[in-house]
């Protein structure tokens, strides 16, 4: 069963977020946007495999997507982790198409292109050994060592060709297309037919892999170097994506395509919230959503459930991102 589901990750929302605040000729606009693509082809891969993920028994294995985990003052991610009664399993997911070449020999990932240039990528397997050896480290302190912990590298997209330098290296092991990753758990769950954990006990592992989970909340505009200045205010359209609408007769107005809508300002708010400060004042949002009326601004902040806190002049919204 999903213990852990998975969700669009704060980095993508953020990502989005900037996009849609940044103007159209920013400079590192393209930069920010390959970022976005990069992101939602792994999100993409991780959502497709969900698939195949489905046909394990909902009883005998528990599945937790995502999770970032603690250790030596550092934290690790982990794509897919498979809690099973005899072994666990961390799946990393790569969705890379065209012809892949794993090098043996250097321990690196190389994209044969059509017209004949070669791209360099993180070896995915020498990443998945690093997640187990880490893996191990957090299991061992939270007292459970001596457990079996298997990795995988599994490439998401179909049309991917791979290839390997050694046929005889463990790529051919340890890399597969999704198609045949039911295959080789049922060649693991083989490998070990003897339980060592209760579905009691792994279900307890699971509670406590999920309280130890940090979601990472990366600070998109310090990333990318952008200034609070430079971005967008205002309620955007959600039609044509101009921006600032205007507030008229209790409705959002676009002065550009004449859309009207009466909550286009959630948007505004969770892009202040995702990008600028998870908390509001009545002030900053009017400034936010280029409104004037405080007891305008107060309704709006109330119909997005934000949250009060403070009195008179110190209260502030907390803001839903």
């Amino acid at each position: 069963m999903i213990a852990f589901e998975l969700t669009i990750p704060q980095r993508i929302l953020k990502l989005q977020a900037l996009l849609r605040r940044l103007r159209v000729n920013y400079v590192r606009r393209p930069e920010i946007e390959d970022e976005l693509g990069r992101c939602m082809a792994g999100y993409k891969g991780e959502k497709s495999l969900g698939y195949y993920l489905n046909f394990l028994p909902e009883k005998e294995v528990l599945i937790l997507h995502g999770l970032r985990l603690s250790c030596n003052n550092s934290f690790f991610q982990v794509d897919i982790l498979i809690l099973s009664k005899s072994f666990f399993l961390i799946i990393e997911v790569k969705n890379i198409s065209g012809e892949l070449l794993f090098d043996d020999t250097f321990k690196q990932l190389i994209r044969l292109n059509e017209d004949g240039t070669k791209e360099s990528f993180s070896d995915p397997l020498q990443q998945v050994k690093h997640q187990k050896f880490q893996f191990d480290k957090w299991l061992e302190e939270n007292k459970v060592s001596g457990f079996p912990v298997e990795h995988l590298v599994v490439m998401a997209n179909p049309k991917s060709i791979l290839k390997t330098t050694n046929p005889k290296s463990e790529y051919v092991n340890k890399v597969l297309h999704s198609i045949h990753l039911l295959e080789k758990i049922n060649e693991m769950q083989a490998a070990y037919p003897k339980d060592v954990l209760t579905l009691k006990q792994i279900r307890s592992l699971s509670k406590r892999l999920i309280r130890s989970n940090v979601p990472e909340d990366p600070d998109i505009l310090n990333l990318f170097d952008v200034a609070k200045t430079d971005l967008i205010t205002g309620v955007q359209c959600p039609n044509c994506e101009n921006a600032p609408m205007k507030r008229k007769s209790g409705k959002w107005i676009c002065l550009h395509c004449k859309t009207s809508s009466k909550d286009a300002h959630v948007q505004a708010l969770q892009d202040y919230a995702l990008l600028m400060d998870k908390t509001i004042s009545n002030q900053e949002a009017r400034k936010f959503l280029q409104i004037e009326s405080p007891a305008v601004a107060y309704k709006l902040l109330q119909s997005t459930g934000a949250t009060p806190s403070g009195k008179n002049r110190t209260r502030v919204y907390h803001l839903k991102s």
